[in-house]
């Protein structure tokens, strides 16, 4: 089935900004319940709810490390199973590599995520070893990595070296040794090849921030935020500003979800799911917003979301905008695309690619455009209608991109009729700003950029699930 999509704008470029509004309405029998960090729905169409977590700073019944400690021979002396302590501060263990062992926990200090989804971990390792910051080495099932702050991997893929491709990761999984690996409320940053990659089956990754990884040497093979050839999940997390692409299953991956993330200005794709004609997968990808990808500007395979030679891939209510020549693309000659559903995505100028391919399904996927300006979809979903649990009652989402020089206003109306700012959001060092905020009741609300006027003007109201143009 095809579906007619409006061409994206040909001027988006960095000066937009991306501002997202994302009105969570609350139902007031449930608004005095207390969601703890770890607690939250996956998953939530309106971005990445703000959250603390206290690491060692609630206490730590494990070895205690230091910044002037060995952190690396503090971890190879533990047993199995134990946790090690870092406290907040440095720890720089130059170019050799920690080597967890199975069922051991590696946690930090207090850790911060923001509405947008940076992430402060106090508790920083830095390290050069081209084998990784974290290399598993020798498999180890069931570690955890919890309020850590990762980066400075290292290397130059060799063409004539093929083990040089595993080189400059963060967190190296050798290739399947970490097994069921748990990383949460950490950034893994600045690492030459990806934040992770080679990872064993069943990693989940939640409330984590990868940006700035991956480099040119690395592009084509392995280069981005996460590459995987197995199994594993990505919920409520920041990906953005990675050389390559954000999310990417490789070759007999098996099942992957990506779920509830901010997956921003890649070099390539925000996400990628690839098979060949040998391996069959599941995918889901939903309620994520994807924008700005595709910075190369590559006109083939790269985009928003990229579903390459792989079966069921479940696509819905995601955010799409500004990501080249393509928002959603399912094609590929290496196996098959059957069964897939390309389902109530907001393309906001994007386009969806392969609708024709024998097994994928297209339906009501919003378009809206106008002016000089990428907008404009507003999406709800009803808790109760998908039988879920998503957020706190219904919820409603607006998004715009439009000129601004420094910030996007918020404003709701008043009693009075005349608007006012509740909040004013302001642009990153990429021009992507977002801004999340909670209203108790039926409110019409507008995003206002001082350079070129108002951008979007909407009333948060409860929804049905699908699309609300």
């Amino acid at each position: 089935m095809m579906v007619e999509a409006l061409r994206p704008q040909r001027n988006f470029n960095r000066r937009f900004v991306v501002a997202s509004a994302a009105v969570a309405i609350l139902v007031a029998a449930l608004a005095a319940i207390r969601i703890g960090p770890d607690e939250e729905p996956d998953g939530s169409p309106a971005g990445i709810i703000s959250a603390v977590s206290r690491g060692i700073d609630a206490g730590c019944s494990g070895i205690r490390v230091r910044p002037d400690d060995d952190l690396v021979a503090a971890v190879a002396r533990a047993r199995a199973g134990s946790t090690i302590c870092i406290h907040r501060g440095r720890h720089d263990i130059g170019s050799r590599s920690i080597v967890p062992k199975r069922g051991m926990t590696l946690i930090g200090a207090r850790a911060t995520v923001d509405a947008v989804g940076n992430i402060s971990a106090l508790s920083k390792i830095i390290g050069t070893s081209t084998n990784g910051v974290i290399d598993f080495k020798r498999r180890a099932a069931g570690v955890v990595i919890r309020n850590l702050d990762i980066s400075g991997s290292t290397g130059t893929k060799d063409d004539f070296v093929g083990a040089t491709k595993k080189d400059g990761r963060g967190i190296n999984g050798g290739g399947g040794e970490a097994i069921r690996l748990r990383v949460s409320f950490s950034r893994i940053h600045h690492n030459s090849s990806l934040a992770l990659g080679g990872l064993g089956r069943g990693a989940v990754l939640r409330r984590v921030e990868l940006d700035h990884n991956g480099s040119q040497s690395y592009l084509g093979c392995c280069s981005g935020g996460i590459k995987s050839a197995n199994s594993y999940s990505v919920f409520k997390s920041y990906i953005h500003s990675n050389v390559g692409n954000g999310i990417w299953q490789d070759v007999c991956g098996a099942d992957l979800v990506v779920a509830g993330n901010r997956i921003i200005a890649n070099s390539l794709s925000g996400v990628r799911y690839e098979h060949n004609a040998e391996c069959l997968g599941h995918a889901s990808i939903t309620r994520n917003v994807v924008v700005g990808n595709n910075t190369a500007g590559e006109t083939t395979d790269a985009g928003g979301i990229i579903v390459n030679s792989a079966p069921g891939a479940q696509v819905t209510l995601n955010h799409l905008g500004g990501n080249g020549a393509l928002g959603i693309s399912v094609h590929g000659n290496r196996g098959p695309v059957s069964d897939t559903s390309i389902r109530d995505n907001f393309l906001n100028g994007d386009q969806v690619a392969g609708c024709e391919e024998t097994g994928v399904e297209c339906i009501n996927n919003a378009n809206l455009q106008g002016g000089d300006r990428t907008a404009l979809a507003l999406v709800a979903t009803s808790a109760v209608a998908r039988g879920e649990r998503v957020g706190i009652g219904g919820q409603i989402a607006g998004e715009v991109a439009c000129r601004s020089s420094q910030e996007i206003l918020v404003q709701t109306r008043t009693s009075a009729g005349d608007f006012r700012t509740i909040t004013t959001s302001t642009t990153d060092a990429n021009g992507t700003s977002q801004t999340s905020l909670v209203l108790l009741r039926e409110t019409v609300f507008r995003l206002v950029a001082p350079a070129s006027g108002t951008c979007i003007e909407a009333v948060s109201r409860p929804a049905t699930v699908g699309v609300s143009p």
